[in-house]
């Protein structure tokens, strides 16, 4: 479907990892600023934005991005 991974909670999909490795994680409209202010890259045209290598670096943040991401894909 998008040429990687689905990561999946609950039999919901809240990331995702591209062919090239690269990392993303599910957003809605309310969320999609706390993405953003962090320059990554959505993914095509699906609600999915990159996680820069600061956040992958720092435990608690990432920790907040994925069950965040996890809520929204459960919506």
């Amino acid at each position: 479907m998008f040429g990687g991974y689905g990561i999946f909670a609950s039999g919901k999909m809240f990331g995702i990892v591209n062919s090239q490795g690269k990392f993303f994680l599910k957003a809605d409209d309310a969320s999609r600023s706390r993405f953003e202010e962090w320059g990554p890259i959505q993914h095509g045209k699906m609600p999915y934005f990159s996680v820069p290598g600061a956040v992958l670096e720092e435990d608690s943040i990432l920790k907040e991005w994925a069950k965040l991401a996890v809520k929204i894909a459960q919506k």
